[in-house]
């Protein structure tokens, strides 16, 4: 499969989600409001895409709800996306919570509450050592 064909049948995929898509060099990908925002990158392996593409569409377009916490603490592509971020360094950007975008900051508050859990467990097994 060609990127050109990865990318029209991506973008009907989205548009009938309701969503427009948004390619850029940076992250991997992210939901905010009606667009998706997908690193052009990731089209160049289309199972990975798909993946990406399906978890991004199940989201809400709300800015925090406790289904998208959900999904992304357990449908998440950790290994994947660590594969894509070697590959692609500017793929880190995906694990920023706070990113300047066309004029504007995206805040991903998923992520932050996802990087204080973790920091609360290393905290509580470093004390109960």
């Amino acid at each position: 499969m060609s990127w050109i064909n990865t990318y029209s049948e991506i973008e009907k995929r989205v548009r009938k989600a309701g969503l427009k898509l948004e390619l850029v060099e940076w992250g991997i990908a992210n939901r905010t409001g009606d667009r998706i925002i997908l690193n052009k990158n990731v089209l160049k392996s289309p199972k990975y895409c798909d993946r990406i593409i399906t978890h991004e569409i199940k989201h809400t377009s709300d800015n925090f709800t406790i289904h998208d916490l959900k999904m992304d603490m357990v449908e998440g592509e950790l290994f994947d996306n660590i594969l894509f971020c070697i590959k692609h360094p500017f793929g880190l950007y995906q694990f920023s919570p706070l990113i300047y975008y066309n004029h504007d900051w995206l805040f991903d508050l998923n992520l932050c509450i996802i990087y204080f859990i973790g920091l609360l467990l290393i905290t509580t097994f470093l004390m109960l050592t």
